[in-house]
């Protein structure tokens, strides 16, 4: 490690995040600070990108509050039950915000994705065979809308998304493991 860490104090404790302060002294001696967010959660973030039997990709547009904005996303969810899996999380959020289950599973990535503010993870699972059984049961502070897209129309769509809405500029990755025409 190119600094010795130190250790961490919590500079705030809401109920799903804490601030933190962490100590890094570096090799001539100086001791710095770096301010991080870290999730109070039971694994890392799960999302899914879901296909369904006509090949078409399930996303959402939702809101999102931080950013003020529509979003363009997968569904995706946190892992908030205790003892429950990384795939069980993912089955559980795809239903819930889209009505949609679906039999075949697999895990297509893991790794950080803003590694300078946060040390989560996520797990990117492929769903295929989607089918909606139901209807999708949100949260009060969720704003969701189901869109399905024909996986070979992908990349046109997250180079134009609808309007009035911003990308997860993630999705882009997904691209490479479907096999999507750019």
């Amino acid at each position: 490690m190119p600094f010795e860490i130190g250790g961490d104090e919590v500079v705030h404790e809401g109920r799903w995040i804490r601030l933190l302060r962490r100590e890094i002294r570096t090799a001539d001696g100086a001791l710095h600070h770096w301010e991080m967010v870290e999730r109070r959660t039971h694994g890392p973030i799960v999302a899914v990108v879901a296909l369904t039997d006509d090949d078409e990709v399930i996303l959402l547009r939702t809101f999102r509050v931080p950013a003020r904005a529509w979003m363009l996303e997968v569904p995706a969810g946190l892992m908030d039950v205790a003892g429950e899996s990384p795939l069980e999380t993912a089955k559980r959020e795809l239903l819930e915000e889209t009505g949609y289950e679906a039999p075949r599973w697999e895990t297509l990535m893991r790794g950080h994705f803003n590694a300078g503010l946060t040390p989560d993870e996520i797990v990117y699972f492929l769903a295929r065979g989607a089918r909606r059984v139901r209807e999708p049961e949100h949260e009060t502070l969720e704003a969701i809308e189901v869109i399905l897209v024909p996986r070979a129309r992908l990349a046109v769509t997250l180079r134009d998304p609808p309007p009035d809405t911003s990308l997860d500029v993630k999705l882009f990755s997904l691209l490479w493991f479907l096999d999507v025409p750019r």
